[in-house]
């Protein structure tokens, strides 16, 4: 190239060669070609969407707003709406509207100059002004800069000052440049600072204390910018005598440039982009240029500004002739404001060439194995893009309907006259076979013999063309109708793709079917180097042995309609959808090989200046490579590439915050305690996403409510109806639209019970019901109790009728016979055998008659009719100390509980039994009876101070006595406890435990529970 450039001596032509450096680039073999301004995704937004006007400075904090200063305010930008910023409550006002200059420091405070005098620094809503108070001259701030270290810096009244503590100072009077007019300052990526006057330009390091003057002149300089590469350009107003808009390259310490460039272009302010090429603003627009191509200049050479610059202005797109700002954001996205509005430009991922047609019906594209590729538009000149150039050519226009680049770089195409055939001179059509109409012909498939395949509307056969000859293609053994598209792999095979997922594939003479279930049509294929992919309308499948295998991903979407499947260089899939173009890296795609239940991760990629589905006109492929690596599509209005080498990606996430708590359709001010009765809870959020807010999704989550994320999609609230009361913890996530996702942003909330939905609501619900059953409970008890009592007091007198009636029949009936007997005895002499007789029988009938007088006795016993068991027991005990100076005494613990009359009366016949042979065996001084109704048993027990009873005889007992064995019987007999303890001369203790519920009749755990707590004896014996 050097070569080439000395071959122009005239500075003329220099310049014109300089300027196609400057604004296109020399294309390389090694490089791909930076991209014009005319291919980025350019957005304008102006007073119609609300953009403020004479945009003066602009910069992000880390929130993700961009901050704008203008001639009518500070405004704040989140992508989507402008906000004029106003100081809260309590906070001072800024002191102006015109604003000249805005920084933004790496802490977030934002400063900000006015026009005519003033700085303010804004912090977390706090306003901090800045006057003539503090140290600052009554004039305009131009400029304002934070240092490598922190520091502040500012251009006021022209002179340079630096904020220390609260005050702002001058820069000593001994600097050199003390009697100059200082325009601007930078500090490089070093550290050093660097400022312009209208003389020379000056240079102090970080370790240094004053300035040093360099041999560069200065000017009204506009600005520095400092290249990746680290050279340092300005752009200005040259020279302190005459005024020369020029733009230049320093040859300075710390920035050495062997062949120093000078452009004389006007430059406002300059700005290099993540690629390194020099962006140039001014009141004609915007252009942007490869510094590193003009700086391979053998000598130093100056490019005149004239016509043949290529401004981008209003005439394409921008909002306003006049660029008055740039700024790079924290994505790479370059923002520039301009006199009326704000502009943004981003490096597309879709990139359009420059002189393509547009299509409102369908666009075609094909590729040759050089790389070039072709495209054809109905009715418009085939034209193929190589190295950049677009070419036309054929200039005559076809209703074209395909395109193909065959092995020997042939052009084949269909249209209204049948087959064409270019071969990069001539067009020719070759003849049909006989009775195909001319627009019939679909699809060619050029083989590496020179012949060709063809399908054709409503033809059940294929067709092969072969030295000027037609003949069909037949092979019995394959399916023949509903061929949508035909493909030849490297191999030579041929494969064909129809409904329902069914494929063919064709070598030679012989052929075989294959099935891939679930695909639908089959409208692409692609050899891999993993695999033979197949493409429908519903999926891609991967040929393993004699079957198509479904891969599945995690969105369906995405391979929803496939048109196109190109492998890349780097082995990742690209698809032209019906929704887009989507990729699948290769490392998905490994693993979905590997296992095929796996689903995939893909990327969705859509932008608004590639407008239009992708075709799904059959036989028609519609994404091929390229030359360098690039994937070419085309949908139905354009054509288009992408360069997998260098996709841009946004790999900063959204700036989330949560904005707005609202209960009920009213903003709640303080969202910490939400008042009960809400129905309906709205959370609003927001991410802020510069490059593509349109792009940003959502998932969240409610702590306490949802048990999984909640994926939805663009939606900035989520609205939640009839909370429980309770505690919540709400996070929300936010992605920028490719794959990367924020931390989530997190608030807690209690929403406060009513009183109804209170701890002491439902224990009071929960009293009132256990009072209400208890008070149920309580009249069922009195009821069966009532019944029992009457139940015994029937059997108490049913037996008194019974021991009335042996009374009155039976014992009278026996007394009357012995009567008779007696006196028959007297009759019979005495001392005969007979008179014993009958002398014995009368012994054992009194005794007889005197047995049953017991027993009837027992049945008429009333005891506990009008006496409770401690009187029972101290009756008999009264009785027995008649002729005994034994004490005697009965003890009762606990409220005294209703007892069931069959335990009651065994354990009266056990305790007159204990204290009948205390009496009688003992010998004792005191006899003690305790009776003890407690919450879990009735115990009743004899204790006496006596002279024990033998071990021997407690184990055995007595021969002859039954009275410890009668009270045992008795115990068990009402499931009763029954212990004697008693050593000799320790006296003897008895003990009868029966259980609650079967002393009490409370058998139930629950009327345990109740009866362990409620006073039943109370109610019960009252009665």
């Amino acid at each position: 190239m050097i070569i080439f450039l000395r071959a122009f001596r005239s500075p003329r032509s220099r310049r014109y060669i300089y300027m196609v450096l400057l604004l296109a680039g020399v294309h390389k073999l090694n490089a791909q070609d930076p991209l014009k301004l005319i291919q980025f995704n350019h957005t304008s937004w102006t007073a119609r969407e609300g953009a403020p006007s004479e945009i003066a400075g602009l910069g992000q904090t880390t929130d993700g707003v961009l901050w704008i200063g203008s001639g009518s305010g500070l405004y704040r930008f989140d992508g989507i709406s402008f906000s004029l910023f106003r100081p809260a409550s309590g906070e001072p006002p800024l002191p102006r509207i015109s604003i000249r200059t805005l920084c933004v420091a790496r802490d977030g405070t934002v400063w900000v100059g006015f026009r005519p005098a003033g700085v303010a620094a804004i912090r977390n809503g706090h306003v901090k002004l800045y006057g003539v108070q503090e140290g600052l001259p009554p004039d305009t701030t131009y400029q304002l800069l934070q240092a490598n270290n922190g520091t502040m810096w500012a251009i006021a009244g022209l002179h340079l000052w630096q904020l220390r503590g609260e005050r702002w100072q001058r820069e000593s009077p001994s600097e050199p440049f003390s009697s100059e007019r200082v325009y601007k300052m930078f500090f490089d990526k070093a550290g050093t600072q660097w400022v312009g006057t209208n003389k020379w330009i000056y240079r102090r390091e970080p370790n240094q204390d004053k300035f040093e003057a360099t041999d560069e002149v200065g000017g009204e300089l506009i600005q520095f910018a400092e290249s990746p590469d680290g050279s340092l350009w300005v752009g200005g107003e040259e020279g302190a005598e005459t005024s020369i808009p020029t733009v230049r390259r320093l040859d300075v310490e710390g920035h050495r440039s062997p062949y120093p460039v000078r452009l004389h272009v006007l430059s406002d302010t300059l700005l290099f982009d993540p690629e390194g090429q020099l962006w140039f603003a001014s009141v004609y627009g915007l252009l942007k240029g490869n510094p590193r191509e003009i700086a391979e200049a053998p000598t130093s050479i100056a490019v005149d500004q004239d016509k043949q610059f290529k401004w981008f202005g209003h005439d394409q797109g921008l909002s306003t002739d006049s660029a008055t700002a740039m700024f790079k954001d924290a994505s790479g996205d370059i923002w520039v404001g301009t006199m009326r509005g704000l502009d943004r430009f981003e490096q597309p991922k879709l990139i359009q060439p420059e002189n393509v047609p547009i299509s409102d019906r369908r666009m075609m594209v094909t590729s040759c194995s050089d790389g070039e590729v072709w495209i054809g538009v109905p009715l418009a000149p085939l034209i193929s893009i190589r190295d950049g150039q677009t070419i036309t050519r054929i200039k005559k226009t076809y209703e074209m309907d395909s395109v193909y680049c065959g092995p020997s770089g042939v052009i084949w195409f269909t249209d209204d006259q049948g087959i064409g055939r270019f071969d990069r001179k001539t067009t020719t059509h070759i003849p049909l076979p006989e009775g195909m109409r001319p627009s019939s012909a679909k699809q060619v498939i050029e083989t590496s013999d020179g012949s060709i395949f063809v399908t054709f509307r409503n033809a059940v056969d294929l067709w092969r063309w072969q030295r000027g000859t037609w003949s069909q293609v037949a092979v019995p053994a394959i399916q023949k109708e509903g061929r949508n598209v035909i493909f030849r792999d490297r191999a030579g095979r041929l494969w064909a793709g129809y409904a329902n997922g069914a494929i063919t594939e064709l070598e030679g003479n012989s052929g075989r079917d294959f099935q891939a279930p679930g695909l639908g049509d089959v409208t692409a294929f692609a050899e891999t180097s993993h695999g033979f992919l197949s493409g429908g309308m519903n999926g891609i499948a991967v040929q393993r042995g004699d079957t198509f295998e479904h891969l599945l991903l995690e969105d369906e979407l995405h391979v929803r309609g496939i048109s196109g499947l190109v492998e890349a260089d780097s082995g990742d899939l690209w698809l032209n959808v019906a929704y887009g173009v989507v990729r699948i890296p290769k490392a998905e795609f490994l693993k979905a090989l590997d296992s095929p239940a796996y689903r995939m991760k893909s990327q969705l990629i859509t932008e608004g200046s590639v407008i239009g589905p992708a075709p799904l006109s059959y036989a028609l492929p519609s994404a091929v490579r390229g030359a360098r690596g690039t994937i070419w599509f085309a949908n139905s209005s354009t054509a288009f590439y992408v360069d997998p080498s260098r996709l841009p990606q946004n790999q900063i996430p959204p700036v989330l915050t949560i904005s707005a708590v609202a209960a009920d359709g009213v903003t709640l001010t303080d969202y910490r305690q939400i008042r009960p009765g809400v129905n309906t809870l709205v959370i609003k959020y927001a991410g802020i996403n510069l490059p593509a807010p349109e792009r940003v999704t959502y998932r969240y989550r409610l702590e306490g409510s949802d048990s999984t994320w909640q994926e939805v999609g663009s939606r900035t609230e989520a609205v939640y109806t009839k909370l429980r009361p309770g505690r919540y913890t709400f996070d929300v996530l936010a992605s920028n639209g490719e794959g990367i996702w924020s931390q989530p942003s997190s608030t807690r909330f209690q929403v406060l019970p009513a009183f109804y939905q209170t701890v002491w609501f439902f224990l009071a619900c929960f009293a009132l019901t256990a009072a209400v059953v208890w008070l149920i409970l309580m009249l069922r008890i009195q009821r069966v109790t009532e019944t029992v009592r009457i139940r015994a007091e029937e059997r108490a007198d049913e037996r008194v009728r019974i021991a009335r009636d042996l009374h009155d029949t039976l014992l009278q009936g026996v007394q009357g016979l012995m009567l008779r007997f007696d006196v028959a005895s007297q009759e019979v002499p005495e001392g005969g055998r007979a008179r014993r007789m009958l002398e014995d029988a009368l012994k054992s009938a009194d005794t007889i008659l005197l047995e049953g007088r017991d027993r009837v006795r027992s049945l008429r016993s009333d005891t506990f009719k009008d006496l409770t068991l401690a009187e029972a027991l101290a009756a008999v005990g009264t009785h027995l100390t008649r002729y005994s100076e034994i004490r005697f005494h009965v003890q009762t613990e606990g409220p005294m509980v209703v007892v069931d009359p069959i335990v009651l009366e065994e354990v009266f016949c056990i305790g007159r039994e204990a204290i009948t042979n205390a009496f009688q065996h003992a010998d004792p001084s005191v006899v003690e009876v305790r009776i003890t109704y407690s919450k879990k048993a009735f115990v009743v027990s004899c204790e006496d101070d006596g002279k024990g009873i033998d071990p021997i005889l407690l184990t055995d007992g007595r021969s002859g006595h039954w009275g410890m064995s009668g009270m045992k019987e008795r115990s068990t007999k009402i499931g009763a406890k029954f212990e004697c303890t008693s050593s000799t001369g320790n006296g003897t203790k008895i003990t009868v435990t029966v259980p609650a519920n079967r002393a009490y009749g409370v058998r139930s755990p629950i009327m345990r529970l109740l009866f362990r707590y409620l006073p039943l004896s109370r109610v019960l014996h009252d009665r």
